[in-house]
């Protein structure tokens, strides 16, 4: 009977010898037959799909190396916090992940992997990303065996797996809304400036729009660096939720500038903390789209609206034009894996599902841009 011992020495020759190439042999002696490999939203299966993925790897760096710095054992699942080293055309690369390993007879039978892939965009730079995005396509679009996926939800598969070795949080696993979170820490330094240009060429004047259309007690999920302070009404009495600590002490920084009032709180558009009932208007700006779970945000939307109150949106959306939908298609994997970006989400199916009676919608860029204001009912609002 293998030992925990055992278990830990297995992933670590799974991560440093294996995966890294130096022993490709060895997928067999530490694999099992019946192997699923879930990393981050990409899945493989078998010892067919375990090559597949250390190949997918090797061609992206060949000179790919793995070194384990930490692990915590608990049952039949090992957490490994890991380090990636590697040059991909010419540029160094140093990426750090988790993959917790559940094992079935002293052989890995399942493995949920994230990585900090927002770092990895930064590291290779935009034109070396976008290469990749085309290069690999076919690769990372590849979810194995549909019929076995469907159902599978990373984030569960993170807390269950968390739950095995919950005795033992030294090696913190992270689910998508803890990656998220992270991903825009790391992004805030930088945030303003890479907006400001996408603004200029995608979102002019949405912002304006948006904010325009807003009064009484308004609250604005995902609200970022306050980009939008300057834009609400005077008589606005502004509230603003931040995932990101760091975007929010940004944006708190902008209100002092601005000599604006706002009430800017780190928190989860997902579960907000206020009562039933409590804002005339709430507002969101290209925040859905990262949102992990964005159906539970507009639902807390709803909840916390008054009857008769309206959520106004300016995000980027699913395209109704097949080329441009395509184009989505192709780069909405590495959207989300590098910067929890989701290409091709339609808020107004959301809204309808929730009961919200829609008012004005307006499209541009090919419809990839949508604007939109959504009443909530003034009778029958109880769900």
């Amino acid at each position: 009977m293998p030992t925990t011992a055992d278990q830990t020495a297995t992933a670590r020759r799974a991560l440093e010898e294996v995966c890294s190439g130096r022993d490709l042999a060895g997928i067999s002696s530490v694999y099992h037959p019946d192997f699923v490999d879930h990393v981050n939203r990409l899945e493989y299966r078998g010892h067919e799909g375990a090559r597949r993925s250390v190949a997918l790897y090797l061609e992206l760096f060949p000179d790919l190396s793995f070194e384990v710095e930490d692990q915590v054992s608990e049952g039949d699942r090992v957490a490994s916090r890991w380090t990636l080293r590697g040059t991909h055309r010419g540029r160094s690369v140093e990426l750090r992940g988790i993959v917790i390993s559940r094992f079935d007879d002293g052989q890995i039978v399942e493995d949920w992997a994230a990585s900090d892939t927002m770092e990895l965009v930064r590291q290779l730079g935009l034109r070396r990303t976008l290469q990749l995005a085309v290069k690999h396509r076919k690769l990372l679009s590849d979810r194995g065996d549909k019929r076995a996926h469907r159902g599978f939800s990373p984030r569960r598969a993170f807390d269950k797996a968390l739950a095995g070795i919950g005795v033992n949080r030294s090696c913190p696993v992270p689910n998508e809304t803890d990656r998220v979170r992270r991903i825009f820490d790391k992004q805030a330094p930088k945030y303003d400036k890479s907006m400001a240009r996408f603004e200029r060429l995608l979102f002019a004047g949405n912002r304006e729009w948006a904010c325009s259309r807003a009064e009484g007690d308004v609250l604005e999920i995902a609200a970022g660096t306050a980009r939008n302070l300057p834009f609400y009404p005077n008589d606005a009495r502004v509230t603003g939720v931040e995932l990101s600590p760091e975007m929010a002490a940004l944006g708190r920084q902008r209100a002092a500038d601005l000599g604006r009032e706002i009430d800017l709180r780190v928190g989860d558009a997902e579960a907000l903390d206020f009562p039933d009932e409590s804002f005339d208007t709430v507002v969101c700006t290209y925040g859905l789209c990262t949102i992990p779970d964005d159906a539970a945000a507009i639902r807390e939307a709803k909840r916390v609206l008054r009857p008769g109150g309206r959520i106004v949106l300016a995000e980027h959306v699913r395209s109704p034009n097949r080329g441009v939908r395509t184009i989505q298609r192709l780069l909405d994997p590495l959207a989300h894996r590098f910067g929890g970006d989701h290409l091709l989400r339609e808020p107004l199916d959301q809204l309808a599902a929730e009961g919200f009676d829609v008012e004005d919608v307006r499209r541009a860029k090919a419809g990839w841009v949508e604007l939109s204001v959504a009443r909530k009912p003034t009778q029958g609002v109880t769900r």
